[in-house]
Parts: structure tokens; C-alpha cells; sequence
């Protein structure tokens, strides 16, 4: 039987294009827990950076690498602190080149556990992110399968399909089943 799980939902508005105060934000409002507390921290999508960007060129100083960008850093080091899961978004370069609106998921030990690409871009994502290649369901420890999806995955896509297509959830329903 796997056992409940214990989230914090640590959403705070961040500075725009200012990661280290966004950081400090952030920082302040969890500080205060102590290891062992919770099972999961979740930050919101492009945590740090802020999220409107207008173009490739815009965000392009603020992209991160996957394994030792500041939000990757920042996430490692409060998941070995906190002993818990920890799941931030963030802009991400990738080794082609291409740029990612997408989500780091740290284990409890501080190691990268994997990357989510945003699949279902939304307008202000296209102006600078590739799409995701497709939505993921991933196994935790003492937690079995976890679906991961960032703001727009939950929408029709591109709000053209119909509405009762629910991609998202048919498709964790479906890794669900086996």
C-alpha cells in the first residue's frame, strides 16, 4: 500500500528576469520547514525566472542547463535540506540547442530524477519554446507511477481539440491501466 503523501505548494510571485531574488523569495517562504516535513515541494512553472518573455532573443540569457543551472542547484540543494521530492519549473537549453519550457524533478537525495518538457505549448511559450515530445509518467519511490504536466498540458490542445478529448488525462489514465 503506498503510503499519503505530505505536499507544500510554494507559489510566490517572482522578480522578472531576476532568478536570485526570485531565489530569495522563494527561500524565505520555505525556510522554515524542517527536514523530514514533507514528501513533496512544488514550485511553479519558469519559478525564477518569470514567465512572459517575447522572444528566443528575450529569454535566451535566462535558458539553464539541465544539470547544473541555478534552478537545478537550487532544487538539489533544498531536497537534500528538506529530505523531500522537489519539482520546479524553469527555461531549459537543451545539448541541440533547443530551448524548453520545462520542469526538473529532484529526489530526496538532491539527484536529478528527470526532465518534463512542456507538451502543449501555450502562445507566449511558441515564441521561444520547441514542444515537448510528449506527456510522462515516471515511478517514485514509495509512490508508485506520478504523472508531471506544466499550466497548458491540461488544455486542449492549442484549444482547437475538442474539449472532451482531455489528452493529458486520458493519456496518465491509459499509462495507469498498464
Amino acid at each position: 500500500m503506498m503510503r499519503q503523501a505530505v505536499v507544500a505548494c510554494c507559489q510566490f510571485q517572482p522578480v522578472f528576469k531576476n532568478v536570485a531574488a526570485s531565489q530569495r523569495r522563494a527561500d524565505a517562504l520555505v525556510g522554515g520547514l524542517k527536514h523530514g516535513e514533507l514528501d513533496f515541494l512544488l514550485l511553479p512553472e519558469m519559478a525564477f525566472t518569470g514567465y512572459e518573455f517575447e522572444s528566443r532573443s528575450d529569454i535566451a540569457a535566462y535558458v539553464e542547463d539541465p544539470v547544473s543551472g541555478t534552478t537545478v542547484e537550487w532544487a538539489q540543494a533544498a531536497a537534500r535540506r528538506l529530505h523531500c521530492y522537489v519539482m520546479v519549473g524553469f527555461p531549459m537549453r537543451e545539448e541541440s540547442g533547443r530551448f524548453s519550457n520545462a520542469m526538473c524533478v529532484i529526489g530526496r537525495d538532491g539527484a536529478i530524477l528527470h526532465h518534463y518538457r512542456k507538451h502543449f505549448l501555450y502562445e507566449t511559450d511558441e515564441t521561444w519554446a520547441d514542444p515537448g515530445p510528449s506527456f510522462i509518467s515516471v515511478d517514485l519511490p514509495d509512490y508508485g507511477r506520478v504523472g508531471f504536466g506544466i499550466c497548458m498540458d491540461l488544455n486542449p490542445h492549442q484549444f482547437t481539440a475538442p474539449f472532451n478529448r482531455f489528452e493529458f488525462g486520458h493519456f496518465h489514465a491509459r499509462v495507469r491501466q498498464g
